[in-house]
């Protein structure tokens, strides 16, 4: 009897051998009509075994009508072979759930899902309609999702080379670990919603409402080398003040991206950070929301250009609940408030300094170019080694509105209003400060609301002399605003200022300062045409 049965045993495994794959290799879908077509191996069995899924489809090429839910074994790995389409056909539908595990899909197409919605008793929650994985990761590379909604809710994710077009709701979310790279978001409601990681060389264009929204965040957040343009709605990007109340307070950074031809009709035309708390319509909600840390936020190299907006034409910084924020390197052209200030920045209370930067042919009614109010007893505001040109502030208006705020080697100059007007919300009495600065060729007027002993140092005046108690002397500047050799600003800076911080012995494109004992007045200590002609649009 034992020897049958071993014999028997034997039988069964080699007869099962036939029909069931070898462990590791890889299941090959071959009826590709819909997912749960009969007659050989369909999508739906295969996902059900797991592992790695290919497809041999008749004639190469598919689309595969997918008609139910497929619940999913961790691990399962998904190749198109960049020849097969999932096409949900407009059903609601999760159409792959992983509870436990990760999953990775490569090389396919899925579109035409809807998302799924919960009975009225709970509030008709939304569950994701392309993929959702709990307790693990969720790898795609050369993915595209199309047509869906809310496609993807996953907790950690790591997303390259693929392409979310054209999906309502939220095309992308991930609450953990986000590192999504080299992907493009076209056409979304909403591109991408993220708590923490990386976000880095992607392309977001004609999104909706918003391009990319970080809120709450658990982790750092990095924001680099993106393109943003031409999207809308509520905001390009958006960003919490407060940080996730299980971490603490997060760092959000953002290094050398593109915004174009973005524009809000609310705040920023390309970055908002804005207090989440107040548009909250459960009070228990708030309460909850309020004990969440602040963030903090930094700008390095990032290029603003022509986006439009009403609380600020680039961004709109509501710092009340944060760390407060950090623009170095930022380039500013062309931005326009349709609100009536900032046509550059906009912020309010916490600390804020900007440094070598540059702001070039922006515009708004009041601060053309930044506009700033409601300072903490606490915090400080800076503007270092910038350039303000070919700004355009409606009558009376100033290029620099900001009260409280400490203006160290700027060139202010040939800008159309008041190059700085201390004035526009009232200050302390030690504030504003302007050192090592010069305003020059402004049309409506060089300065106002500065007291005559709040100029610091050495500071030089041209064409209007309302600055009280500096010289008005042609600084003799170029067309790109370098002072010439031979003029008075290339040798009238205060050597200690120069030096000592916030300047820091460097000039806006970073240039030694003070190196022969003497030192400029404004935001360049020399000539490097090379870089300066590009930065301020003209050609090479």
């Amino acid at each position: 009897m034992r020897s049958f049965v071993i014999a028997l045993s034997t039988l069964l495994l080699s007869i099962a051998a036939g029909f069931a794959p070898a462990v590791g290799a890889a299941i090959h879908v071959t009826r590709c009509q819909t997912d749960v077509e009969p007659g050989g191996q369909n999508l739906r069995d295969a996902l059900h075994h797991g592992g790695e899924i290919v497809f041999d489809c008749p004639g190469g090429r598919a689309t595969i009508q997918m008609t139910m839910e497929h619940v999913l074994p961790p691990n399962v790995t998904l190749d198109g072979g960049n020849n097969i389409t999932l096409d949900g056909g407009g059903r609601a539908l999760r159409l792959f759930v992983v509870p436990q595990g990760d999953f990775t899909a490569l090389n396919i197409t899925v579109k035409n899902v809807r998302a799924t919605r919960s009975s009225r008793r709970f509030g008709h929650r939304l569950y994701p309609s392309v993929l959702q994985v709990r307790n693990g990761t969720a790898v795609l590379k050369h993915v595209t999702i199309r047509d869906s909604e809310l496609a993807v809710d996953v907790e950690n994710a790591k997303v390259s080379s693929s392409r979310f077009v054209g999906n309502s709701n939220t095309a992308l979310e991930i609450s953990e670990k986000a590192d999504v790279s080299d992907t493009t978001f076209r056409g979304n409601e909403i591109g991408v919603r993220i708590s923490g990681g990386s976000v880095r060389g992607n392309t977001f264009s004609d999104n909706k409402q918003s391009a990319l929204r970080v809120m709450y965040p658990r982790s750092p957040v990095e924001i680099v080398k993106n393109y943003f343009h031409g999207n809308s709605g509520d905001g390009t990007v958006l960003l919490s003040q407060r940080s996730d109340a299980a971490n603490g307070s997060q760092l959000v950074r953002f290094a050398r991206n593109t915004f174009e031809d973005n524009s809000s009709e609310r705040r920023g035309g390309a970055i908002s950070i804005y207090d989440t708390v107040a548009g909250t319509p459960s009070s228990a909600t708030a309460r909850l929301l309020i004990r969440y840390p602040p963030s903090r936020f930094e700008f390095n190299y990032d290029k603003f250009v022509r986006n439009r907006g009403p609380g600020a034409g680039a961004i709109y910084a509501d710092l009340f609940n944060t760390q407060g924020m950090r623009i170095v390197g930022g380039i500013f052209v062309g931005n326009e408030s349709t609100g009536g200030r900032a046509g550059a920045i906009s912020w309010g209370s916490a600390s804020v300094a900007v440094s070598h930067s540059a702001f070039i042919g922006n515009r708004a009614g009041i601060g053309a170019a930044i506009w700033a109010d409601s300072i903490g007893a606490d915090d400080h505001w800076q503007i270092v080694n910038s350039i303000f040109t070919r700004n355009v502030a409606g009558p009376g208006g100033g290029i620099i509105a900001v009260g409280p705020v400490k203006i160290t080697n700027v060139t202010i100059a040939r800008n159309d209003g008041i190059g700085f007007t201390g004035d526009a919300h009232g200050s302390t009495p030690d504030l504003p400060l302007i050192a090592n600065s010069i305003l020059s060729e402004n049309t409506q007027g060089n300065c106002r609301g500065i007291n005559p002993d709040r100029f610091l140092g050495r500071n030089l005046q041209f064409g209007v002399g309302d600055c009280p108690s500096i010289p008005v002397v042609d600084p003799l500047l170029d067309q790109m605003l370098i002072p010439q050799l031979g003029g008075p600003a290339l040798i009238m800076g205060d050597l200690d200022i120069c030096l000592s911080d916030p300047v820091r012995g460097k000039d806006l494109l970073f240039q030694t300062r003070g190196s022969a004992g003497v030192c400029a007045l404004g935001a360049f200590e020399y000539a490097p045409h090379d870089l300066v002609g590009p930065m301020l649009g003209e050609p090479r």
